[in-house]
């Protein structure tokens, strides 16, 4: 290991962008951190069909980015779709280089601005978290760099690399939505919603009540032909302390008990149910939670022009770079698939009997 040096924040620019020249700079900061690493560490992911390697700079950033994703780990292939190189600086003692960019450019989801996937980049910089991720899509490599691994913040954890996963899956017609999945061997459907609106509590509910569980806030959304079909991102569900209170049993599950007041729990959902844990499913229809206060629940039909209000706003605008190729496949959803208002009651038992029997209708 390097001995201890400063480290150089990304807070200058450079008067002319070339983001490809800093794509270049970046991944040589990689290297080095490699060189200057005790180990370099290298896991694979089946990611909707895609072979991706996950390659790391020292053990620094292992333990941020993988438990999340430790249901998608597959055996060494022999060829990648995408490789991902992975580190910190602290840990390394690697510098990054100053980007091609001031602190005035950055914007909303960590998008930079006046730069729209130039040179066969997209990038996104997060200075809250001090996370940046680029993917360069022409070369099919793609870094996430992060200033300290120790202070990686809870959502981070809980779902890692996700600009990334949005990148390159929308290069491949499929799409990120922020919402929730569960099911059975015949398929799944999506909870989606505005913030508090119950679909993670819905998604753990029915997890609980024995349902197979694919994701809570993210999931993975793709149309073939006529059919959809739903992939897990993250294993991870977040819970707050109204939930909580609900459903006890994830109370000593909880993998961030020294959290802030206002942050929510996470919880790794393959560490303690793998055999409900799954990778995919059919989706057989989008339902939008709405609690009641009731004893019953109980599910409507919803028009799509509905469902897609529900669903297209959280959606995009949480992804960097999300444009109107996201909006369109998230159109296609609410038109192809049965929507539903899902009212909401205190049964969860009942809850899950209903959302089998949508399932499987």
């Amino acid at each position: 290991m390097a001995t201890s040096k400063p480290v150089t924040q990304i807070d200058s620019a450079v008067t002319t962008p070339d983001y490809r020249d800093f794509y270049a700079a970046a991944r040589s900061c990689f290297v080095t951190a490699s060189n200057n690493a005790d180990t370099t560490p290298a896991l694979w992911l089946n990611l909707a069909g895609s072979a991706l390697r996950l390659r790391f700079a020292g053990e620094a950033m292992v333990a941020n980015v993988t438990p999340a994703l430790e249901h998608l780990l597959i055996d060494p292939q022999s060829q990648s779709d995408l490789d991902v190189c992975i580190w910190d600086s602290v840990s390394t003692q690697a510098p990054m280089p100053p980007p091609p960019w001031g602190s005035h450019d950055y914007v909303a989801r960590g998008e930079i601005r006046n730069h729209r996937g130039q040179g066969g980049i997209d990038l996104a910089y997060n200075p809250g978290s001090g996370r940046l991720t680029i993917l360069h899509g022409d070369s099919q490599t793609a870094l996430q760099w992060t200033q300290d691994a120790d202070h990686c913040p809870y959502w981070e954890q809980a779902a890692p690399l996700r600009s990334l996963f949005h990148w390159w899956c929308s290069r491949r017609s499929q799409q990120l939505v922020h919402g929730a999945a569960v099911g059975t061997e015949a398929g799944a459907v999506l909870l989606t919603g505005k913030g508090g609106s119950g679909k993670s509590t819905t998604a753990l509910g029915a997890l609980l009540s024995g349902l197979d569980y694919l994701g809570d806030d993210y999931v993975l959304c793709e149309l073939v032909g006529d059919q959809a079909k739903v992939y897990s991102l993250f294993n991870t569900a977040k819970i707050d302390d109204q939930s909580l209170e609900y459903m006890p049993e994830f109370q000593d599950k909880l993998s961030n008990n020294k959290r802030l007041p206002e942050e929510k729990a996470v919880v790794f959902i393959q560490r303690y149910f793998p055999q409900q844990m799954c990778r995919s499913r059919p989706l057989r229809a989008i339902l939008i939670p709405r609690v009641t206060g009731n004893a019953n629940s109980r599910i409507v039909p919803l028009r799509p022009a509905l469902a897609y209000l529900a669903l297209s706003p959280t959606t995009v605008f949480q992804l960097p770079g999300a444009r109107e190729e996201s909006l369109a496949i998230l159109k296609q959803l609410v038109q192809r698939l049965p929507c539903y208002q899902l009212e909401l009651g205190r049964d969860r038992q009942q809850t899950a009997a209903l959302i089998k029997q949508t399932i499987e209708e």
